[in-house]
């Protein structure tokens, strides 16, 4: 007779399971898609405004941005509409339903 314990045990697991996994557990994803978003944004609000802000997170499908200062705020708010279809175009992949920007440092 077989015993239960061995009935939970997983066999031989591909590689690229394994580490999508621990990458998944370690936060790993979500630096690597910042990156991503970092480098779309630039090309979507121009190297001007791109210096002096930052995507910082993509949550529940809402990218955050830290501004440096309120008048670049100002520009992004009127701005969103035209800079969320050209993020939606860039990455399709991932869900972006709005963007919010707040006044922060840009480390």
């Amino acid at each position: 007779m077989r015993s239960d314990r061995s009935a939970g045990r997983r066999g031989p697991q591909p590689i690229a399971r394994v580490m999508a996994e621990l990458a998944s557990r370690r936060g790993l994803g979500r630096v690597a898609a910042v990156e991503q978003f970092c480098e779309h944004w630039e090309e979507a609000v121009g190297a001007a405004l791109a210096s002096q802000t930052r995507p910082v997170r993509l949550n529940r499908g809402v990218l955050e941005v830290v501004v440096s200062g309120s008048v670049v705020l100002q520009e992004l708010v009127f701005r969103k509409e035209e800079l969320l279809r050209k993020m939606r175009g860039k990455l399709p992949q991932a869900t972006i339903r709005e963007i919010r920007f707040r006044l922060g440092a840009l480390e």
